[in-house]
């Protein structure tokens, strides 16, 4: 396999962590030891990271979702039972 040779002739490189404008996250960006040349960028965060940990907090809220719409269902229910007492008390009053 060839060496990559920056256009300076060196064949040294390094790799920097940078802030780009505008990106919601940092790069890798592959630099020219010598000259610091930049020849190419990676995502310096692990994007299958970021998506199990994304797939892990809506999994949570789908969870607590399922919760509250159990606690409002359980609210129904007990409202229709109040509603049907009073119904039963306005008729008593009659």
């Amino acid at each position: 396999m060839a060496q990559p040779t920056c256009s300076c002739g060196s064949t040294r490189f390094e790799l920097h962590e940078e802030d780009i404008e505008g990106a919601t996250h940092t790069l890798a960006v592959i630099r020219c030891a010598s000259c610091g040349l930049p020849i190419g960028a990676l995502e310096s965060e692990n994007v299958g990271d970021l998506a199990a940990d994304l797939s892990r907090k809506i999994d949570a809220q789908g969870r607590q979702i399922a919760a509250m719409a159990a606690e409002v269902s359980e609210l129904k229910t007990k409202l229709v039972s109040i509603s049907h007492l009073m119904g039963l008390i306005e008729g008593k009053m009659k």
